[in-house]
């Protein structure tokens, strides 16, 4: 085969994998000329995973700041298959009733939560990701107690029942009712703020 038909075929198949697989990962072909040809053969992103497969897992108590009630929500991937998760997740606290609580709600940032930048996380099975839920202590009295945690992101939609000692709650009604602070999902408990 002539030098011009070896490279002709290169290029080629280097563009058919583009176009069908995406992106490839770097494997140089030299060919009879000595000129290099590299094909990118990086595999396609993991998918998000689908509804129903991340679940909270548990939940864990984080080292905390004077003043603050928090927790940190493990999330599982309980599928076979590795998937993703991304997101500054939107929370819902309820009662034992299943009221909602109302709250400021504050994602990525504030007194006790560390503001990191949303990044694509992917769960092999059984992986695992993080999200810190705090807010201030109630100084006057709970009014009423959070019993259940609903949270919603990219790869995400599980709701579980907070432990006892999580001590997220509304205030007594004449005490300021807060600020409720979020995290953005991370891959590490220590990252989350634990």
């Amino acid at each position: 085969m002539s030098a011009v038909a070896t490279k002709l075929a290169q290029f080629l198949v280097a563009g058919l994998c583009v176009l069908l697989v995406g992106s490839c990962r770097s494997a140089p072909t030299t060919d009879t000329g000595g000129s290099d040809v590299t094909v990118d053969r990086r595999a396609p992103a993991t998918a998000y995973c689908p509804r129903g497969v991340v679940d909270v897992a548990g939940f864990r108590k984080p080292s905390r700041a004077t003043g603050e009630w928090s927790v940190i929500a493990v999330l599982a991937n309980g599928s076979s298959a590795p998937c993703g998760v991304r997101g500054a997740p939107k929370v819902e606290l309820r009662d034992a009733e299943g009221e909602p609580l109302s709250f400021e709600y504050v994602v990525n940032g504030g007194m006790y939560v560390r503001r990191t930048e949303s990044t694509r996380i992917t769960l092999d099975p059984g992986g695992r990701a993080y999200v810190k839920v705090a807010k201030y202590r109630c100084d006057l009295g709970v009014a009423t107690r959070a019993a259940t945690v609903r949270i919603v992101a990219l790869g995400v939609d599980a709701t579980a029942r907070l432990p006892r000692w999580a001590s997220l709650a509304t205030c007594h009604v004449d005490e300021p009712q807060g600020r409720l602070e979020i995290s953005t999902l991370v891959d590490s408990f220590d990252a989350a703020g634990g």
